[in-house]
């Protein structure tokens, strides 16, 4: 069988930074008994983001979400770090949660995410995909849903 060629079918949304390709390959992903790819979910999220989203400002301004390359950036070392000395990776004075942290702060230097309602993380484990919804990030302790008032956590019943 011959090798198809990749032909880019469009981009989303068009004209804007930080838009996504589809190309035949991408879209090849969607026949029954294939499974999704990077690109795939990364297109949905930013639909989302635009689409619905977007026709609401206030969710826009409020939620912040990243693209599926972010999670294994956060949880891999650097593949130029596995044969070479790295000086993040490999110092010793350094706990797993700054190295990680160092993974992908740059990711996050144009926004802070503890100043959003909603962080949205998809992860691919596995050839599953899973999303993370991280809530009220940057809140610090028990708040009252109706007001934001400062409150005691309720017992849990058991």
């Amino acid at each position: 069988m011959a090798e198809q060629a990749v032909v880019k079918y469009c981009q989303y949304p068009p004209d804007s930074p930080g838009n996504v390709s589809i190309t035949n390959e991408d879209y090849n992903c969607l026949e029954a008994e294939q499974f999704l790819n990077d690109v795939i979910i990364d297109f949905y999220l930013k639909y989302i983001q635009t689409e619905l989203f977007g026709t609401v400002d206030q969710w826009s301004k409020r939620t912040h979400i990243f693209t599926t390359y972010f999670y294994k950036r956060l949880t891999t070392r650097p593949p130029n770090s596995k044969t070479k000395a790295h000086p993040i990776e490999d110092n010793p004075n350094l706990s797993a949660a700054e190295k990680r942290y160092e993974r992908v702060k740059k990711w996050t230097k144009k926004v802070n995410i503890f100043d959003k309602d909603f962080v949205i993380v998809p992860i691919n484990e596995h050839a599953h995909w899973f999303v993370c919804v991280i809530c009220f990030p940057g809140q610090e302790g028990c708040v009252r849903a109706d007001d934001g008032t400062a409150c005691e956590p309720v017992a849990s019943s058991k």
